[in-house]
């Protein structure tokens, strides 16, 4: 009788499968590699949207810089010209402006 549960013990893991246990862990394995793989995928397609989003904001922000700086240069054009030509009636306004802020701040 000895001998007997020596063998069961052995060959049998207590659940009356014999040898099966290597092959489902090898199963489950390659399930949660198989898994692993798709979520990757999922994730770096989310990714590759989320840069080209980033890559697009990047540029309009450039583009929108762009015009506001030679929208700037060219009012600070026209400004230089106006002082340029008339510099007496440059010097006016700026009096006359500087006057109406300071009224304004009391």
């Amino acid at each position: 009788m000895s001998s007997n549960a020596s063998d069961t013990s052995t060959s049998n893991d207590g659940n009356g499968s014999t040898g099966d246990r290597p092959e489902m862990i090898n199963r489950m394995e390659e399930a949660a590699h198989a898994s692993i793989h798709q979520a990757a995928n999922a994730a770096a397609a989310q990714v590759q949207q989320v840069q080209e989003s980033i890559q697009q904001a990047t540029d309009s922000v450039h583009a929108t810089s762009r015009q506001w700086r030679e929208t700037c240069e060219e009012w600070t054009q026209c400004a230089r010209t106006a002082v340029r030509e008339k510099p007496l009636r440059s010097i006016a306004t700026a009096l006359a402006v500087g006057l109406l802020i300071a009224r304004i701040a009391r």
